[in-house]
Order: structure tokens, then sequence, then C-alpha cells
């Protein structure tokens, strides 16, 4: 008599499966790396858009978007939420059209870890021990986002140049992410301002908690933001929310960042922040701005 197949060896099997699935683009392909980590991250997939025309011509070179949430980005049977952001859609449509240049998309798969490895690590130990317990005792963990970015630097962009036909200065280097994503990309940017020329932090989520809305939290990230970012920033920074579920939380903390923001002399056209108006914090909200983003990281 054979034994029942339990929830978990199910669930189990079909986590696998997806994780041996390469995403199907609309168009270009995709190059996967599999097993990266670096400084005590865990391991994971890395999905590599390559676009149409890279085939084509064996000297050219593209400017690379890094992205985190990675199997959310080119196929809606590998993201999570079941919806993509049609990436690959929307870069061929405006390259097409000569809005924006062709480009590679580096999509970082993210863990079990997710919410440690995106949560800002020196404004979380900036905060109070009270602070620190809600966070923790919510998410499950202390901060691993010093090492996840170490891991971008220091392992993931060397990697990518050497094994791709990337235009590797800065002014030709984004990163890009959504919710924990928004703070994550933020994060990187501030603290590695010589590898990134601009970041897109879409619905960013500054209350970092879910169960709760504590404007302590946000405030703290946003005051060490303020701390960090120089007068005359060496980068664009671009911000967006909407107006539904976790998005709705958001509009009075952006307005707070971006009375910091205001003040650091970005050249006009360097920052951007936008609301969409009834659009909700997931991945379909996210892929019809995406056209918006991508003119924005590619603005000369």
């Amino acid at each position: 008599m054979k034994k029942p197949i339990s929830l978990f060896t199910t669930l189990f099997c079909i986590t696998i499966q997806i994780m041996a699935q390469l995403p199907v683009p609309s168009a270009g392909k995709i190059v996967r790396l599999t097993g990266l980590s670096w400084n005590k991250i865990e391991a994971r997939n890395v999905d590599v858009w390559l676009p149409k025309n890279y085939s084509k011509d064996s000297t050219k070179r593209f400017p690379v978007i890094y992205m985190h949430d990675g199997q959310n980005l080119f196929d809606e049977r590998l993201s999570y939420g079941g919806k993509e952001w049609r990436v690959d859609e929307a870069i061929t449509s405006l390259s097409e059209k000569g809005i924006i240049d062709e480009c590679i998309v580096v999509g970082i798969w993210n863990s079990p870890k997710r919410f440690q490895e995106y949560m800002p690590e020196e404004p979380f130990y900036q905060m109070s021990a009270g602070l620190q317990d809600i966070i923790v005792n919510e998410r499950g963990g202390k901060p691993l986002s010093d090492n996840y970015t170490d891991f971008l630097v220091n392992e993931l962009i060397p990697r990518i140049d050497k094994d791709f036909r990337t235009l590797s200065n800065k002014e030709n280097r984004f990163i890009a992410g959504s919710s924990m994503g928004g703070l994550i990309s933020l994060y990187t940017i501030i603290k590695y301002p010589d590898y990134f020329g601009a970041a897109a932090c879409v619905s960013t989520h500054w209350p970092v908690c879910l169960k709760q809305n504590n404007p302590s939290i946000p405030t703290a990230i946003i005051a060490w933001m303020n701390e960090k970012i120089p007068v005359n920033p060496p980068y664009r920074l671009y911000f967006d929310f909407g107006t539904e579920t976790l998005d709705a939380l958001y509009e009075p903390y952006q307005d707070l960042a971006s009375s910091y923001l205001m003040n650091k002399g970005f050249p006009t056209g360097n920052i951007l922040v936008s609301k969409y108006t009834g659009e909700a914090h997931n991945e379909e909200s996210w892929s019809k701005r995406f056209p918006d983003i991508l003119t924005f990281l590619f603005k000369k």
C-alpha cells in the first residue's frame, strides 16, 4: 500500500519544479546563473535577460538593470503573486520606438530570507531596542542586507561584466525593486554610489512591518537616508506609490522623504516622485508603470 503524499512534500516538489523552469520571455533570451552565493547569504538563481538584438552584433555592449525579486519579472508562471512585471515587453517596445536603449536585465531571485536581506541594516541598528524587537518579532530575524549588497557589488556585478557584453560604467548600470525591494535599492545606491547611476524605488515599503504602521520606523529610515545622501548626489532617484492596498500607507512617508531630498541639490530631472491613483501593491500595477520607470532610468 502506497503512503499518502504529504502537503509539505507536494509543495516542496512544486517549488523545485518552479526553480528549475526558465522564464519564457516574449522577446530576447534568458540565461540562468544558478546557486550564486556570497558571504553568508543563501544561494539563489539569477536570471539574465538579453534583448533580442544582443546576438546580432557581437561587438555591441549594453546598459544593465539589476532588479530584485527576479522570479516576478518575466513569466507569470514563476511569479509568486501570479503576475509578472512584463519587463521584456516594456523594454522591447520602448527600444523599438527609440525611447530607451536596449539593455540587459539581471533578475536576482529572492530567498526565504527575503525580508532580512532587503531590510536596510544601518538604520535598523540606529533604532531603539524596542523598535528593533518589533521588526525582528514580526519579520523573523535581524537584517542581512549588508551581506546582500556586498554580494551585488563584489560577486554579481563582476560576474555579469565578465560573462556578458555590458557597458560597465556606473552611468549605464541601474538598480530597481518594489516594496522592500524599493528600500534595498535605495540602501544600495546610497552605500555604493560609485556603482549605480540611478535607482528606481517602486512602492517603497517605508513602514517595514505589515502588522502595524509605526511611524517611528519609517522616520528612522528616512533620517538615516537624509544623513547619508550628500549635497549634489552623484546619482538619480525615482520613487512612486499607488493609493490602494499597502500603497495607501506610503504617501505621508514619501512626502517626508521628498522634503529632505529636495534640499540635497539634485539637478533638475534627477529625482522623480510619482503618485499613481487607483493602483495597488502588486506586480500588475508595477507592470503598468514600468515604461515610466524605464524612461526615467534612461533619461540622458
